[in-house]
């Protein structure tokens, strides 16, 4: 590929998860290496960055809110894991979530939305701006509009999403 995929830098969270947690088995637990790959992820994030927010997926200049928000959402992750505290970065957090707060995409894809939630939220969570939070609400709004009443079950395309259940955070927690 001769561009940056934004998509890829939501590998970063397991990066840091590996980093963090003594998983049976990982031999990467507080390997530095790890640490500074997620680092490093996040600031390229940065200059793969379109001035309106958005990111390169698979072509040049295409972009999908998919890949806008579980980006995101592993950068804030990661960021907040750290405990991080890089202006640059949360410019970037900033500009993604302003973007991602005033469009929506086409289709119903719930997983998409409760993601956008999450990101959201964690920007709110490392800027204190009460427009994030709002932006997180507005799409917990929307995906719970779209869940089937007497099932239970997101709307995914035409049909049921069976992964918005299990997306657990604090954010979710929080709202109850």
């Amino acid at each position: 590929m001769d561009f940056p995929c934004g998509m890829y830098q939501e590998c970063i969270l397991p990066l840091a998860l590996c980093f963090l947690n003594r998983y049976p088995g990982n031999r990467f637990y507080q390997k530095e290496l790890f640490r500074e790959l997620v680092i490093v992820g996040i600031k390229y994030a940065i200059k793969s960055l379109h001035r309106d927010g958005t990111c390169d997926i698979y072509y040049p200049f295409e972009w999908a809110m998919g890949d806008l928000v579980f980006s995101l959402y592993a950068c804030t992750e990661s960021y907040l894991l750290f405990g991080l505290e890089y202006p640059e970065v949360i410019d970037f957090f900033k500009r993604r979530a302003a973007y991602l707060g005033e469009r929506n995409e086409t289709g119903k894809l719930s997983n998409h939305q409760a993601m956008a939630a999450l990101a959201l939220y964690n920007v709110y969570f490392v800027t204190g701006e009460e427009t994030f939070k709002k932006y997180s609400d507005d799409k917990v709004s929307l995906t719970l509009s779209w869940q089937h009443k007497e099932e239970g079950w997101f709307q995914e395309y035409e049909g049921a999403d069976p992964m918005v259940p299990h997306l657990h955070h604090r954010f979710f927690w929080q709202n109850l």
